[in-house]
């Protein structure tokens, strides 16, 4: 019974932070980029979750896929070039970081350096599936 009731909580309180998200956060023009998306209606709406991760890629994303060319290799040049800053403490540092890589991955895809992965000698060389499954999960490194 207990269960049932933060259950019921949870979801009423996630609604309750999709709004206040959505219309107190979000600009209007933010909210117009975000019912334009595709899957807006079926899993966007009332999931704040997933507008917050909605809202990160169109922040990141000023061309607004006008130049998705563009847009990647700005994504692409930010993570190579991505240097720990004067007084920038690590921790600071691998969360930018790891939000480029983010963004990146969601252009790309997980699977972006498969490609580059099947092409080395070390993975060619490997015979066993499993060490190959391996090489490509962990980017050839390991």
């Amino acid at each position: 019974k207990a269960y049932k009731k933060r259950v019921a909580l949870l979801d009423k309180n996630l609604e309750k932070a999709y709004g206040l998200i959505f219309s107190d956060y979000c600009s209007r023009l933010m909210q117009s980029r975000i019912q334009q998306e595709p899957n807006f209606a079926s899993e966007i709406r009332d999931d704040p979750i997933k507008l917050l991760e909605v809202i990160r890629s169109k922040m990141h994303d000023p061309v607004r896929m006008k130049y998705p060319y563009a847009s990647l290799t700005e994504t692409l040049v930010s993570v190579l070039n991505s240097r720990q800053h004067d007084g920038e403490s690590l921790l600071d540092y691998t969360k930018r970081f790891k939000q480029n890589r983010d963004i990146l991955e969601s252009l790309m895809g997980k699977e972006m350096l498969h490609k580059f992965v099947e092409h080395l000698p070390g993975y060619q060389a490997e015979t066993d599936s499993s060490k190959q499954d391996e090489m490509k999960k962990t980017n050839g490194f390991g």
